[in-house]
C-alpha cells in the first residue's frame, strides 16, 4: 500500500487540522497545443468515491485518499504532506522528493481527461 509522509512540523497538528475529515490527494491538468500543465493538490474533505480514489495508509489516524491515476506516481516519487505557507487556500500541500516524476506523469496519455480546473463546474452546470 502506498504511504504518504508528513513533515515533522505538521505531524503534531494534522489530526486537529483534519477535524474528522480525510486528506484527499488529487490533481488538475490541462493540455493544449502539445503542452501539459497541472498541479498536485492535497486538502481535507469527505471521503471520495472508491470509483475515482483509493484509500492509502492513514497518517496518525487521519484517513488518506488519492486519485487512482496518481498511484504509480505516488509510489515512485516520495510524496509528503506539508503545511502551506500561504494565508489562503488549503492549509496543506503535497511535495515530492522526486518532482521530475510529476513532469513525466503529465506527459502520459489521458492524464488531463476530466482534470481541468473548470471540469467540475461544467459537469455541475450541464
Amino acid at each position: 500500500m502506498t504511504a504518504i509522509g508528513v513533515s515533522p512540523h505538521l505531524r503534531d497538528e494534522l489530526r486537529a487540522l483534519a477535524a474528522g475529515r480525510a486528506v484527499i490527494v488529487d490533481y488538475f491538468a490541462s493540455a493544449r497545443c502539445g503542452v501539459a500543465v497541472g498541479d498536485l493538490t492535497a486538502d481535507f474533505g469527505v471521503e471520495p468515491s472508491v470509483q475515482t480514489h483509493a484509500r492509502l495508509e492513514d497518517i496518525d489516524g487521519v484517513p488518506v485518499f488519492a486519485e487512482r491515476r496518481l498511484l504509480p506516481l505516488l509510489a515512485e516519487s516520495g510524496p509528503y504532506i506539508e503545511r502551506r505557507r500561504l494565508p489562503f487556500g488549503s492549509a496543506i500541500g503535497l511535495r515530492l522528493d522526486r518532482p521530475e516524476r510529476w513532469l513525466a506523469f503529465l506527459e502520459r496519455p489521458g492524464v488531463a481527461v476530466g482534470k481541468r480546473p473548470l471540469d467540475r463546474w461544467r459537469h455541475i452546470s450541464s
